[in-house]
């Protein structure tokens, strides 16, 4: 009999094997895992350097995840970035804050925070185990797997979500769950980039935009509103901006990006034909480059409206320039697919939080239950806002099952 047993040795399992195994030393816990190896995203993460928190107060925290933010106050509040600059510090691992506030080990490799949670690990791991069903008693839960019956007072679900995996991946815990009578929000892509409908900016790849706004306009015309740094690619839009939103995208919606600081096309046609005036003998290429806008958008924009970039700004017809200009306040995309589950940072979706006590990660529906990390029904934005989220969500429920 085991006093808990973990499901999933990802980021939060494997935080909270590492945590329980410090603060808990005499319990006794298991780990189970489906693949052949720990932390397989935890490795992939920060571009396989790691950045495992943010360097801010817990309150600048709630807005990075969402309309559900507020909801997780006590996980949040509970774990702060410095708690887990110090952990990792015991453990060896020197920490690292960018000035983006981003936190990284100082080795800015993921290798090392992955070492170091597993060799502070204590309990048994055990890998390529499938667990085929669960049994829920009074007293303990029984665990079903593809190496034996297992029993536990307690489970820890901390086995991820659908990110980074194929589509057609056999994702057990969902199924599992439903089974017992949990709620499944469906799940789909997060922090990814979105595909677009006629993309015909590949020329623009490696060109991009610093605090700019985005408009989500979603087929009823309801608008939400976005500010971030936009990178254009080979194949669509990528940066903070759009892969933070994409928790929020469906097809069929638009995003509308505003290259220029107007909020309105009246405001800014009135502004370039003060500008053509003033300086009459430019070419409307030139004029535009005062906006601070890289010139292969411009010359992009141009090309796509037929417009002779040599051309004097004045001999420009009034249609053309306000097509171009309301290009630059409002340059839109339609959105035609969600992203490739291998592709997803993160996954939006999830055990519903209705069915957990966010006070403490329990279950609502079985007391020996607990939750951690991305197999609940939360997504944070880029700069270390998920593996946070896993780590101080696997923390506050192991202080709520074995303090």
């Amino acid at each position: 009999m085991y006093d808990l047993i973990i499901i999933g040795a990802g980021a939060a399992g494997l935080f909270a094997s590492a945590y329980a195994s410090k603060y808990y030393p005499e319990r006794k816990i298991l780990v189970i895992e489906k693949t052949g190896r720990a932390g397989t995203k935890l490795l992939a993460s920060g571009s396989g350097q790691c950045n495992f928190t943010h360097a801010a107060p817990p309150a600048e925290y709630l807005p990075h995840y969402g309309k559900k933010g507020k909801s997780l106050k006590s996980v949040l509040y509970h774990t702060d970035y410095q708690f887990l600059i110090d952990f990792f510090e015991q453990l060896g691992v020197d920490s690292w804050i960018r000035e983006d506030g981003k936190v990284f080990p100082r080795s800015l490799k993921a290798f090392d925070v992955l070492n170091a949670l597993i060799g502070a690990s204590r309990g048994r791991f055990i890998y390529n185990t499938k667990i085929n069903g669960i049994s829920v008693f009074d007293k303990y839960v029984e665990i079903d797997s593809s190496q034996g019956m297992f029993q536990a007072r307690n489970v820890l679900w901390a086995c991820g979500g659908k990110s980074a995996l194929g589509d057609a991946f056999d994702y057990d815990a969902y199924r599992l769950l439903e089974a017992l009578g949990y709620r499944i929000v469906e799940p789909k892509p997060a922090l990814i980039s979105p595909q677009l409908l006629q993309y015909k900016y590949a020329c623009l790849a490696g060109i991009s935009f610093t605090d700019i706004s985005m408009t989500l306009i979603k087929n009823q015309g309801k608008k939400s509103f976005y500010r971030g740094d936009l990178l254009f690619t080979h194949t669509g839009l990528s940066g903070p901006v759009v892969i933070d939103a994409a928790r929020d995208f469906e097809l069929g919606d638009r995003l509308r990006f505003n290259l220029v600081g107007f909020n309105n096309l009246d405001r800014l046609y009135e502004d370039f034909v003060l500008k053509m005036k003033n300086n009459p003998q430019k070419t409307i290429k030139n004029l535009l480059l005062s906006y601070d806008i890289p010139e292969a958008v411009i010359v992009a924009l141009m090309s796509e409206l037929s417009i002779d970039r040599q051309l004097n700004s004045h001999n420009v017809r009034k249609d053309k320039l306000r097509a171009l200009l309301e290009r630059l306040i409002g340059l839109e995309f339609e959105i035609k697919g969600l992203g490739d589950w291998r592709k997803a940072m993160a996954t939006c979706g999830g055990v519903d939080l209705r069915d957990i006590n966010l006070k403490n990660m329990r279950s609502r529906l079985h007391s020996s239950f607990y939750f951690a990390g991305e197999i609940v029904d939360v997504d944070g934005d880029t700069g270390g806002y998920n593996i946070h989220f896993a780590m101080g969500s696997g923390r506050l429920a192991l202080d709520g099952m074995l303090g």
